[in-house]
């Protein structure tokens, strides 16, 4: 089929995989075959658990195409596919591709599991001077395995910056703010939180609202969200959240004049802003 689509492919310089059911294999092949290629976009904007992968020497694995070296890099990159060991990011036949067209990215958009943090690092280090708009949404956090946090330290031009975790490593998204250029040029600011293990403790809170509070490493900051979204609490601990919530919603309330905060909290299904 590829071969067939070859002279159109040729023409394309987007790709969406929406549903993303193509294997490793075929999706490569596809991409080999769009030499002006500018934005990549793996997943929606829920992710996808439904694509099946094959690892490199497994099942006679090859990509037998023409390689080319690209003239200019991606400017959009957004993956959000699935989860667990074995995926995309992890082939090393995509990263060969993806490496020579991650060095001028505009955007970038990754949920995506939290054992592919060097790759995020080689991808965000790779863009530094030319990244915008950044969205990193950590899934399948292993508070055992400790992660370095995301270094931000040459992104001087970023302006929307978006991090998040599903799991207790605030601190994570913390240390990884705290490498960004003082003075930095994120203007709008938005902090996912997903669960609320452990994220009672004070000092992460207060450390975060110092930070953003400092004017001198966010002067263009004009706007903040923070979300809480804790899943499938117990009845027994939906006080904690709510105590959470106004805790956090006062704390920051009451330092940031110009700033704005909404914190959500979900309970089951349900979401409720306050």
């Amino acid at each position: 089929m590829v071969a067939q689509l070859a002279p159109i492919l040729s023409e394309f310089t987007g790709v969406y995989f929406n549903a993303c059911h193509y294997n490793d294999a075929d999706i490569l092949h596809m991409l080999y075959h769009i030499p002006n290629l500018r934005i990549l976009s793996f997943g929606s904007e829920t992710v996808s658990y439904h694509r099946q992968t094959i690892s490199p020497g497994i099942d006679g694995y090859t990509v037998d195409v023409p390689i080319p070296i690209p003239t200019h890099s991606l400017s959009s990159f957004h993956y959000s596919v699935e989860f667990g060991q074995g995926y995309l990011l992890q082939n090393p036949y995509v990263q060969a591709f993806l490496h020579p067209r991650v060095h001028a990215l505009d955007k970038l958009h990754l949920w995506i599991d939290s054992d592919s943090c060097n790759v995020i690092q080689e991808i965000v280090i790779a863009s530094a001077t030319t990244l915008k708009d950044v969205y990193v949404v950590l899934v399948h956090w292993r508070p055992i395995k400790p992660k370095e946090p995301i270094n931000f330290a040459h992104c001087s031009k970023i302006e929307q910056l978006i991090m998040g975790n599903n799991s207790s490593a605030l601190h994570h998204i913390i240390a990884s703010l705290m490498t960004m250029p003082v003075p930095c040029a994120v203007s709008y600011l938005r902090i996912l939180v997903h669960t609320i293990h452990e994220l009672e403790l004070d000092d992460n809170w207060e450390t975060l609202c110092e930070l953003l509070h400092n004017t001198k490493a966010f002067p263009d900051l004009k706007v903040c969200n923070i979300e809480i979204h804790a899943c499938n609490v117990r009845r027994a601990a939906e006080q904690d959240v709510k105590d959470l919530v106004i805790y956090v919603r006062e704390l920051f309330h009451e330092n940031h004049v110009n700033f704005k905060a909404q914190v959500n909290r979900r309970l089951g299904a349900h979401v409720l802003s306050t």
